[in-house]
């Protein structure tokens, strides 16, 4: 088959781009045509780029064209190019950006975790404000629904959880339409020992989003 992957980014920025890479990589060795469609140049470009057989610009991709069996989106702003087309639509979802307005399911005064589905409690929480380089802006919360609902036209949805697989059909999207792939690690090539005092170790970005705060209280309990 051929496989056009889409993202923001080509480069080794961050787990999205690496679990393109180890996909592809993957696919490739079993006899599929990977391509990748891009807006931006990240970390080691170029060699990112020797993983596809052929790679294009984003905002001048001619779909037709290029014909592709599947189109695979990951970071992507909208999904709209994509959607009633005759490949098929499969989308990766890493982080909460497409259900939530504020991105990080937060609550801004509270700071406690949202358990509610884009609606209209993100009016009463302040979604429609964000963060820009002048200071706060607005944001369209009628623009992140129409999105939301767009990719429920999508063949299938990938998440890496069961929590985000709720996520996901608390907000509308069918439950065989969304499909739980774990994240693959592949296994060290030396077996690890254990210390003799208790470590935690914490892999990923100093966000909120990604929880760190939680980790800490929990190990102060």
């Amino acid at each position: 088959m051929k496989i056009l992957f889409v993202n923001e980014y080509a480069g080794f920025v961050g787990g999205v781009e690496q679990n393109i890479a180890l996909t592809v990589k993957a696919l490739t060795e079993r006899g599929h045509r990977c391509h990748l469609a891009y807006r931006k140049e990240g970390k080691d470009w170029s060699r990112y780029n020797e993983l596809f057989e052929e790679v294009h610009d984003l905002d001048s991709l001619r779909l037709k064209s290029l014909d592709p069996d599947v189109v695979y989106l990951h970071r992507v702003e909208s999904v709209q190019p994509f959607v009633g087309q005759a490949f098929h639509t499969v989308r990766m979802v890493h982080d909460h950006d497409l259900c939530c307005p504020r991105r990080h399911k937060y609550h801004a005064f509270t700071n406690r975790i949202c358990q509610s589905k884009a609606g209209w409690r993100c009016w009463l929480d302040l979604a429609f404000l964000e963060k820009t380089n002048n200071g706060v802006g607005l944001k369209s919360l009628f623009a992140h629904q129409r999105e939301l609902k767009r990719n429920s036209e999508l063949d299938k949805l990938l998440v890496g959880s069961r929590s985000m697989h709720s996520e996901l059909l608390q907000n509308g999207f069918r439950d065989g339409q969304v499909e739980i792939v774990p994240p693959a690690v592949p296994p060290a090539s030396l077996p690890t020992h254990p210390t003799e005092s208790p470590n935690i170790l914490f892999v990923g970005q100093m966000i909120k989003g990604k929880g760190p705060d939680l980790l800490l209280r929990a190990a102060a309990k």
